[in-house]
Parts: structure tokens; sequence; C-alpha cells
């Protein structure tokens, strides 16, 4: 801390464009020059769709859409795993850990549903990924 509060004193103008300007206008301007496509909605949907389908989340997630009980807690969590997603397709370009603060609400909403979905084998394999 002392170290970028000296960075800071001793140069403030170029401290505030390099640490808190420059990562949020280079990328964007970069993508605009070169993969322009990359910054549409649709292509940050799909790259997030995509992004979840490399691991459990997709799955999870048609899980929860799937479940109708609307207790309190199960509601909270939707809202939750809501604005994650929200919170992922809104920056540009999209990159996958921008997931990373929709996951621990949406396994939780699973862990939640899970008895229903052990309950048959048909569940067992469909969790596990096998059919």
């Amino acid at each position: 801390a002392i170290l970028v509060a000296a960075t800071w004193i001793m140069a403030p103008d170029a401290f505030l464009f390099d640490v808190l300007r420059f990562p949020v206008v280079a990328p964007e301007q970069f993508y605009a020059s070169t993969r322009a496509w990359k910054l549409t909605l649709w292509e940050r949907t799909l790259d997030i769709l995509k992004f979840l389908a490399l691991g459990p989340a997709l799955l999870c997630l048609g899980f929860v859409i799937g479940d109708r009980r609307r207790d309190s807690l199960s509601v909270m969590l939707d809202l939750m795993i809501a604005a994650g997603l929200l919170a992922a397709i809104l920056p540009a370009p999209t990159w996958r850990q921008y997931l990373l603060v929709m996951l621990p609400p949406l396994f939780v909403r699973v862990s939640r549903i899970s008895p229903f979905l052990w309950s048959s084998v048909r569940g067992r394999l469909v969790a596990a990924g096998c059919r």
C-alpha cells in the first residue's frame, strides 16, 4: 500500500491514467479496431453461453430454470444468479472470469434441488453428465 501511495503522490495524473483509465478504455479500443463483432450484445451473449458450457454451470442453470419452487431463499438466489449473468454480459468484451460472481449462488441453488435430482437413477445420470 505504501508503494501504491508513493506512486500516486509522485505522479497523480499518470497514476490515474495507468491504474484506472487505461484498463477500462484499452480493451474496448483494441477490439473495436480488430474484432468489432465481439463487442455486440449478441456475440457477448453467445460467449457467456459458451463459457457456461465449458463446465457444469449451463447444466445447473437449466436445472434452476426448470425448478418451480419459489420460497424466499430460492427467490434471493435466483436474483443473485440473474444479477451475476447481467454483470457478466454487460462489459465489452466479455471474459469468462466475469461469471465467477454468479457461480456460488448458482451452485447453492442447485444444491437445494439436488434431492429431487438424486431421487432417481436417471437424475443421477443427468447430474453426472452421462445422459
